[in-house]
């Protein structure tokens, strides 16, 4: 995990950005959020509840 500076994406945050996949995620406010999160990057496909399209 990296910290960065600010992704320009506030109106859509809490942001989580997965790279080098480049999945741009919104709404990433509670445990729930991050483990579908994770099970995506496991499974190799966006979770596409979160995704910012």
């Amino acid at each position: 995990m990296t910290a960065t500076s600010c992704l320009k994406q506030c109106e859509q945050g809490p942001v989580m950005v997965v790279m080098p996949e480049n999945w741009w995620f919104k709404g990433v406010d509670s445990e729930e959020a991050i483990d579908a999160i994770l099970d995506g990057v496991e499974d190799g496909e966006p979770a596409a509840e979160y995704l910012i399209a």
